[in-house]
């Protein structure tokens, strides 16, 4: 049963796509320039890589204290992993309802996500990593579900 969720996640987050995005879009972070300057721009890069579905660029802003994912995620891990978290945080827009500073070097993020005429909130910690760069980390993805499912027209 697990397996076939996870599939459907798959395929659900690879839907809609015109094919893979190569190029990181403006602002965005790249392998030479992983993380972001500040917790809201890494914010601001995370659900951008997600909206232009550019996977590199997630790689490079999504990770934890100890960098970016694309150096601490298994590769046979890390597509899997993105995808899953591009499914769930795909959106039209977003706004940044709250940041917390939790220490010196986390942050608690709340969003507020809107896809078509739905909104939901979660929040993601926001971490900072090797040479003053920040990350977004452990995104929360329970409260997104129904926008990732197609659910969402049952519940407001």
């Amino acid at each position: 049963m697990r397996r076939l969720l996870f599939v459907m996640l798959v395929a659900a987050a690879c839907g809609g796509s015109s094919g893979p995005q190569t190029g990181a879009a403006p602002g965005l972070t790249s392998k030479s320039d992983p993380g972001a300057a500040t917790p809201t721009a890494a914010i601001a890069a995370f659900m951008g890589a997600i909206k232009e579905q550019d996977l590199d660029a997630l790689s490079y802003i999504w990770g934890s204290e100890r960098g970016p994912a694309s150096e601490i995620v298994d590769a046979s891990q890390l597509r899997k992993r993105e995808l899953i978290i591009q499914c769930y945080f795909q959106h039209d827009s977003y706004r940044i309802v709250s940041d917390v500073s939790t220490t010196a070097t986390q942050h608690v993020v709340t969003l507020s996500v809107t896809k078509g005429s739905f909104t939901r909130e979660t929040k993601t910690q926001v971490v900072l990593g090797p040479h003053d760069r920040w990350f977004v980390a452990n995104p929360e993805l329970a409260p997104l579900q129904d926008l990732c499912s197609g659910q969402s027209a049952t519940k407001n």
